[in-house]
């Protein structure tokens, strides 16, 4: 494996917030994994 200076992101973690008269759907984080799953999920 390559080593970096600066070396890239292995591993980030992304944080949602919502107005609370957004009125939440709870089936969106399910919706979203479905479309980034095979992007960035190994």
């Amino acid at each position: 494996m390559s080593r970096y200076r600066n070396p890239p992101i292995i591993e980030a973690i992304c944080e949602f917030h919502f107005a609370s008269s957004s009125g939440w759907d709870p089936t969106l984080p399910g919706k979203l994994h479905a479309e980034l799953e095979g992007d960035y999920v190994g």
